[in-house]
């Protein structure tokens, strides 16, 4: 009997990535395509905007999506490598916890490995977070003494997420650890969280951690137990590195949408000088790396990949 968990399960199967790769390369040169192949459908649009520049004349670059972090290596295992040149096809993986599960990522030349958890940790920074400000919100006049207030707001801010979040990636560890399935990205962070002139907490329908974590199994998918030493979790996660690193980078784009929307409403109220930034488009969650991927700079890490093998 054919039921909706079997035809879900069976499209979960499907590498979309290996099958368009093989029904489109060529090792001819009449046929340069070069595939680059990535998570995410939201990946597309920063990547294929940072490749950009490497296209030439007859040099074509196609972004696909495989669907998840698994389906990218996936398609890497599966393709004969004595037949398709390693010229020709790339893939981006997000590091994501795998230093601390022991999750296998391939390494190769062909094979490019986010530095932190996800290539948002790379682009959601406090230089991210000023660019914006000034050329899309309106605060490029803004002095030094003005940009060092922005700056410490943001990082006062940060640390205050990070706090918060610490818990949801302790979890999050423990499920990987243990082999639990959880569907972790219906976790938003920018519904657990929110900021006021008092700074940045909690939102006010969470009232405690258990709130929080409940929230966290719910909307994962998983029976909730208070059993799990989270703390533990938090601290194998600290031993080996900071949470810009560890935590989800959604979670951390959540974050960063919240305080770019909260401090160009509220800049007059934390610049010394009252100086109003105006928000010129509407950006969210949904967008949000639409409309930044033009002030995002590139990683040292990833500009050199891209150098290697798209400059031939």
């Amino acid at each position: 009997m054919i039921t909706k968990e079997t035809l879900i399960n069976s499209r979960n199967s499907i590498n979309e990535a290996l099958f368009e790769i093989k029904k489109q390369y060529s090792n001819s040169d009449e046929n340069p395509n070069i595939f680059i192949i990535v998570e995410g459908k939201d990946d597309i649009y920063y990547y294929g905007t940072k490749t950009t520049p490497y296209q030439t004349k007859g040099n074509n670059i196609r972004i696909i999506a495989a669907g998840n972090r698994s389906k990218v290596i996936d398609a890497y295992d599966h393709l004969d490598w004595s037949y398709y040149s390693k010229d020709r096809i790339l893939f981006i993986v997000d590091r994501d916890l795998s230093e601390f599960t022991g999750e296998r990522t391939p390494h190769d030349t062909n094979i490019y490995i986010t530095d932190k958890y996800a290539i948002e940790n790379e682009l959601c920074t406090v230089a991210t977070y000023l660019n914006t400000l000034k050329y899309i919100c309106g605060l490029n006049e803004i002095n030094e003494q003005e940009e060092s207030e922005l700056k410490c707001y943001y990082q006062d801010r940060e640390k205050e997420f990070f706090d918060i979040i610490d818990p949801v990636m302790g979890v999050i560890l423990f499920w990987k650890i243990n082999n639990i399935s959880a569907n972790y990205a219906n976790i938003k962070s920018q519904k657990i969280i929110e900021i006021n002139e008092k700074g940045l907490r909690k939102a006010e329908w969470l009232k405690d951690n258990e709130d929080l974590i409940k929230y966290v199994f719910e909307q994962s998918g998983v029976d909730f137990s208070d059993e799990i030493d989270i703390e533990k979790y938090i601290n194998l996660l600290k031993e080996k590195a900071t949470p810009d690193y560890y935590v989800r980078g959604k979670y951390v784009l959540g974050f960063f949408v919240k305080i770019i929307n909260y401090v160009t409403q509220n800049s007059s109220s934390i610049l010394s000088t009252n100086r109003k930034g105006k928000m010129p488009i509407s950006i969210g969650y949904g967008n949000a790396m639409l409309h930044l991927g033009g002030v995002m700079s590139v990683p040292l890490s990833l500009d050199g990949f891209l150098k290697t093998n798209l400059i031939h």
